[in-house]
């Protein structure tokens, strides 16, 4: 009967018949004692593992006996399990920097050995489990560990095929800066499920990715072009040996270069900005609490936090006169968010007059904030929930761009009942843009011949604001 190990790794018993050894706290300034000291470590080490793999009633287990010049320790003889440690000098003491494990059919109880031994060293950079025939099961282990161990920046799989194509659960909510996924059989569908855990511009730490000797054909490097578009962390991609013709390479060069942003470009670029708006104001708002003893005080920061005004429902009414009304382009933006609410009520019109323009190399629909001026624009009334206004203040890029408030909105359908809506308009602009033609009702493919083009790129200076 195995006795559980303690913390670090070994049990009491073990502990007490090991040698106690005080070379980690002074290596002296022999080379050859270094090392006998290094060896010392690593037999520790070892046993502490091996002692951990007992209590997992693991079959196989590793054997490390070797050192080399790099400072790395392997076992090269008939044992099944080939592993090896590598160290670095941390406040002059060794301490364990990489594991490397070759083998072919890791059990699936020595990842969870491995998961309880690693929790002591704390300096881990580097984790290789090179051709040993993982499962899914073995990856989601090692998702486990690199989520309690977010001191692993490397970590190597090659020669690790799945059926499942799973490989992309290694890049959700990691720190890692290098993965090596070479020889892992990845085709079109694993490397779509790559490209979308990568396709973020921030919040991913990856710098080399590694896809050598894979499937992915032309068909694939479609998926990895769309996300070399939105990600700009990565700075080196290998994708040697996958069968790539002269057309897939052409195609990889495109998101290289200067390119027009498309539709999901400016989706996400927006979101980002909004994102980092959001946390800013969280942020600022979490100091005031912070700083606050007041209970009171604490209640109105938190009310005033919300972004527009809601009835008792927590709904919103908000006044669309432009690509967010039916049949228009961003009309999709109110079903964007899979949890959101959203509900047209009317057709509407603003209460007062104001000019209408298309404006800009983009083609953008703006209301000036110039009342009394222009038409009484017509437009579409909608109910939303907080989720979609939140989708429609980054398409809008408020308050950046356009600006929204409350205004007095009349319904067409018949009742012609006044009520208040919020409404994006552009409040600071060159007195020239009212010489420009006024619009009643705004359609991207009316016969003014200015249709919409998507860009996030349009800003306050496209108005001549000066």
């Amino acid at each position: 009967m195995s006795t559980a190990p303690t913390k670090h790794g070994s049990s009491s018993a073990d502990r007490e018949s090991t040698p106690k050894t005080k070379i980690r706290k002074s290596l002296g300034p022999s080379p050859y004692k270094a090392t006998i000291n290094i060896m010392v470590y690593m037999n520790d080490i070892y046993a502490a593992l091996r002692k951990t793999c007992e209590f997992y009633k693991c079959t196989k287990m590793p054997s490390p006996v070797n050192i080399d010049d790099d400072k790395k320790y392997t076992h090269l003889d008939d044992n099944p399990y080939k592993i090896q440690f590598g160290f670095k000098k941390i406040d002059e003491l060794n301490e364990l920097d990489k594991i490397f494990i070759k083998n072919n059919g890791i059990e699936n109880k020595m990842m969870f050995a491995l998961k309880y031994w690693m929790e002591p060293y704390k300096f881990i950079s580097t984790l290789k489990f090179e051709n040993c025939n993982m499962t899914l099961d073995h990856i989601d282990s090692l998702v486990d560990i690199l989520k309690t161990h977010d001191t692993i920046k490397e970590l190597s799989l090659n020669g690790n095929p799945l059926e499942e194509q799973n490989h992309f659960l290694v890049l959700r909510d990691t720190q890692l800066f290098s993965v090596s996924l070479k020889l892992c059989g990845i085709n079109t569908v694993g490397v779509e499920r790559i490209a979308k855990e990568l396709s973020t511009p921030t919040g991913n730490s990856l710098l080399h990715l590694n896809l050598a000797s894979n499937s992915i054909f032309d068909e694939g490097v479609l998926y990895v072009a769309d996300f070399l578009r939105i990600n700009r962390n990565l700075l080196s991609l290998n994708l040697a040996d996958n069968k790539l013709r002269s057309k897939a390479c052409a195609i990889l060069t495109q998101p290289l270069q200067k390119f027009q942003l498309g539709h999901n470009d400016v989706l996400m670029r927006r979101k980002i900005k909004f994102d980092l708006q959001k946390q800013n104001i969280e942020r600022a708002a979490n100091q005031d609490i912070e700083r606050s003893s007041s209970k009171t005080i604490k209640k109105t920061v938190r009310a005033t936090g919300t972004n527009g005004q809601m009835d008792s429902r927590g709904k919103h009414t908000v006044f669309v006169y432009g690509t967010l009304k039916k049949e228009e382009p961003n009309h999709s933006w109110f079903s964007k968010n899979a949890g959101g609410f959203y509900k047209y009520l009317a057709d509407a019109k603003t209460k007062e007059k104001y000019p209408l323009i298309i404006a800009t190399k983009y083609n953008i629909p703006f209301i000036l904030e110039s009342p009394g001026i222009g038409t009484n624009v017509i437009g579409e009334l909608y109910e939303v929930d907080d989720k979609v206004m939140a989708d429609l203040d980054i398409l809008e890029d408020h308050p950046n761009f356009y600006r929204r408030k409350l205004y007095d909105v009349l319904t067409l359908n018949g009742q012609n009942t006044t009520s208040k809506a919020w409404i994006y308009m552009i409040e600071t602009f060159n007195p020239d843009l009212l010489n420009e033609t006024f619009f009643e009702n705004y359609s991207s493919l009316g016969n003014h011949g200015k249709k919409y083009v998507e860009s996030e790129n349009s800003t306050l200076d496209d108005l001549n604001l000066g």
